[in-house]
């Protein structure tokens, strides 16, 4: 009989066993306890933790909903807030428009716009962070080609500045990027590009890294095949940790894998179960913090953490560096080009023109401009672009009617046009449909068109 019993303890005990590890969720998941119906909502760092802002309100970390103690921004109401970004500044979290431009920053209890710009529509998936007492944008996509611009937002006047950078990095821009963060340097992993005549989108494989004293980039490590697919593949997977970069466990790559941009090494630990996350992730704390449905084509989302917890690593290599002298090569040629490009814009470039708040011209020609003509000129010599609906708020009057507005806008297109072709004989903008909302415009700068304002 003692023998019996034990034997049907033994069986209990394994299939218990064997019933666990077909489990294909991660071990040790927190439920945070409260769920969020409908599509928009937006996961943001915030002081220690996080928030979830709704276009209603925001639950804190302990699943506690309150509503905004200010009328949320009449911006967010015409957009889906699930395209935020979010990083945090001396103990403030600033929240950025999607494509760039305007800035919010969420404290006590309140969605405050910062800025005096306007949706630039120009940098969708760039990279938003702050660096000492700055915050940045790098990168990004808009009006049909990738970015490798980096903008600083100025305190002071609360717009956006451009920062020249130097160095070796893509031309074609950077969007989509795997970055780390370092205190003087910021690496950047894993990036898409985009082909502006096939609207074609292709991973870079070379990381970066740009130092932020000197804003000099230049080649970091040349990524294999296997990594580039796994790190394109999962990116909602993918969270800075420390100095390094760590891809956690995913449906179909249920490994960590851990990069060192300092030094190439690339770590892969055993198979692991797998976690489910229907946003980009938060990493705080060493855990990660998830959005994902409460069960198969739920309408409920519910918020899970996921301790970080590779228990080994039983694959590891290095990167390979890019061929440095080839890259020296290709620096020296882009300096003489620079020099050859500055002799041309100094001797011989005739479509250079200068612009201050009552002109626009060069040499003996000179256009006089009033106060809305040079608020349009400056505003595409800046941002390359500026969408109709920014000079119309322009002419905005309180108590007059829209079409009041609309008139007066398109009487200083027209006046513009007019003026500038009779003078230099070409044009210096063109209008095309907004590409988020066909029912509206933006005007760009005409190509090989330089506008320098003081």
């Amino acid at each position: 009989m003692f023998n019996l019993i034990r034997s049907l303890l033994f069986f209990v005990l394994f299939f218990s066993l064997l019933g666990r590890g077909q489990n294909v969720e991660a071990e040790n998941t927190a439920d945070l306890g409260f769920p969020l119906e409908g599509e928009q909502f937006a996961l943001i760092p915030y002081r220690f933790g996080f928030v979830v802002l709704t276009p209603k309100g925001y639950y804190d970390a302990d699943g506690n909903f309150f509503e905004y103690s200010a009328p949320y921004p009449e911006e967010l109401k015409k957009i889906n807030i699930n395209g935020l970004t979010a990083t945090q500044l001396n103990n403030t979290t600033y929240v950025l428009y999607p494509g760039g431009g305007m800035l919010f920053s969420f404290k006590e209890g309140a969605l405050v716009r910062e800025d005096l710009s306007f949706a630039h529509s120009n940098y969708y998936d760039g990279y938003f962070f702050s660096h000492k007492n700055d915050l940045y944008l790098l990168g990004g996509y808009g009006l049909w080609t990738t970015k490798s611009d980096l903008l600083r937002f100025n305190f002071e006047f609360k717009e956006w500045d451009k920062v020249e950078t130097f160095g070796t990095y893509p031309e074609e821009g950077f969007w989509s990027m795997d970055v780390v963060l370092g205190k003087e340097k910021l690496y950047v992993l894993h990036s898409l590009s985009m082909n502006t005549a096939t609207q074609k989108s292709s991973e870079i494989d070379t990381s970066y890294v740009l130092d932020l004293n000197t804003m000099v980039w230049q080649p970091n490590y040349l990524l294999s095949k296997e990594l580039l697919s796994r790190m394109g593949k999962f990116k909602n997977y993918g969270v800075q940790n420390g100095s390094t970069w760590a891809l956690f466990p995913s449906d179909k790559a249920r490994n960590y894998t851990v990069i060192d941009p300092l030094s190439g090494a690339v770590q892969i630990s055993p198979e692991k179960d797998f976690i489910v996350s229907a946003r980009k992730p938060l990493f705080i704390n060493n855990q990660l913090i998830t959005l994902r449905r409460k069960g198969l084509g739920s309408p409920e989302y519910e918020l899970k953490t996921y301790p970080y917890n590779p228990t080994s690593f039983t694959e590891s290599y290095d990167l390979k560096p890019p061929n440095y002298l080839r890259n020296q090569v290709l620096a020296f040629a882009g300096l003489i080009l620079m020099f050859l490009v500055f002799l041309w814009r100094l001797f011989i470039n005739a479509k250079t023109f200068s612009l201050s708040k009552d002109q626009i011209g060069k040499h003996m020609r000179w256009v006089t401009l009033d106060e809305g003509e040079y608020f349009f000129l400056r505003k595409i010599a800046k941002y390359g672009n500026i969408k109709n609906s920014d000079i119309v708020h322009f002419y905005s009057e309180e108590g007059k009617s829209q079409d009041l507005f609309v008139k007066r806008k398109n009487t200083m297109i027209k006046n513009l046009e007019i003026k500038l072709q009779a003078k230099f004989k070409r044009r210096f903008f063109y209008k095309t449909e907004d590409p988020n909302d066909k029912r509206f415009y933006i005007y760009s700068i005409a190509p090989k068109v330089i506008i320098k304002y003081s």
